[in-house]
């Protein structure tokens, strides 16, 4: 995906900035993306980037984003079991969180049940 390496190469200058802000902003949208477009084996590093930067903001909203990938990490190996996306979303005010573990439940309980 063409967009991918702009998306990347915005961060990095967004954390050279010292805008860990808008960083952790750019990285919650590129997370999704590179799992949409099947780099799932290298989005690792930039879920622990996020993290980190949540953790360093104390942004409980990057934060619940951080935890919902790395639930859907979790996921791509097989069923999962973890906190509620209500915690999630109602701990943070991210619902966005919240409705991606929701989705990623409901994805593995229709896999279950084939």
């Amino acid at each position: 995906m063409d967009s991918l390496p702009a998306i990347r190469r915005a961060v990095g200058v967004a954390e050279q900035s010292g805008e860990h802000g808008h960083a952790a902003y750019a990285m919650s949208w590129l997370i999704p993306l590179m799992f949409a477009v099947g780099q799932i084996d290298d989005v690792a590093p930039w879920i622990h980037a996020l993290e980190l930067h949540a953790d360093a903001l104390a942004h409980p909203y990057r934060r619940a984003d951080a935890e919902s990938f790395v639930f859907a990490k979790r996921a791509v190996w097989g069923p999962v079991e973890g906190e509620g996306p209500h915690r999630i979303a109602s701990e943070s005010g991210n619902w966005l969180a919240g409705f991606r573990v929701a989705v990623i439940q409901l994805r593995g309980a229709l896999l279950a049940s084939d």
